[in-house]
């Protein structure tokens, strides 16, 4: 049994492709790092051009809140009237940004939200975190049992302070997410990883790499063929 659960999306091709190739779930650093990819990673990256996101910034290797920041960037220059999922949109890219801009400042160190892996205790409360997180958000989610392979940075943040900001927004929200205090008495953890974590099912490794086969058996080929 793994030490957290991670929520794998299998739409995101990228990530599939990933992990049949080197059966490890990277943050988007360390793929960088291995293809050496010269595209800025989101942490280093200026905060006009986050909010003024180009086709550039996510074309490649890239992250899904990556892409809602570019999405969120389109949205704004629209001068027709947004729907309410576009202004939904904006409205998490702008809690992103206002996040990442105080990560800088606070603890430049920690993995960026826009570009690590999220983790959650291996129990019945990291199940409902990651629920609330992502399960309704991803187009097909698979929660998943890993551990650190290898772990350049990680931090444990309550995400409940995320729900506090996107609510009302106020800077000290964000303070208390990056400095690790609890919101009320009972936390709700999330790890962000910069780094890299394993399956540690064996059949949930096979369910991936059977999904990829059958969903993209061209690209599982290739990847068969440059495994040896």
């Amino acid at each position: 049994m793994g030490q957290y659960l991670h929520c794998f999306d299998l739409s995101d091709r990228l990530k599939c492709f990933n992990f049949c190739s080197r059966k490890v779930i990277e943050s988007l650093l360390v793929t960088q790092l291995i293809t050496e990819d010269k595209k800025p990673n989101p942490r280093n990256e200026e905060i006009e051009n986050l909010i003024n996101c180009r086709p550039i910034d996510i074309n490649g290797l890239s992250s899904p809140r990556m892409g809602l920041i570019y999405n969120a960037s389109i949205y704004r220059k629209l001068t027709r009237r947004l729907t309410q999922q576009e202004e939904k949109v904006i409205k998490k890219a702008d809690l992103e940004i206002a996040f990442e801009k105080h990560r800088r400042d606070i603890n430049y160190g920690a993995p960026s939200r826009l570009s690590c892996i999220y983790l959650a205790d291996n129990d019945w409360d990291g199940k409902i975190v990651l629920r609330n997180m992502f399960v309704d958000n991803f187009r097909n989610p698979l929660v998943v049992e890993v551990d650190i392979l290898n772990e350049m940075e990680l931090v444990k943040c309550d995400c409940r302070w995320l729900d506090a900001y996107y609510n009302d927004p106020h800077d000290e929200y964000i303070v208390n997410y990056w400095t690790e205090k609890l919101y009320g008495d009972q936390p709700a953890w999330e790890y962000l990883l910069e780094g890299t974590a394993m399956l540690t099912e064996t059949e949930q490794a096979k369910y991936i790499e059977s999904h990829v086969a059958k969903k993209f058996p061209t690209y599982y080929e290739q990847i068969l063929i440059d495994r040896g």
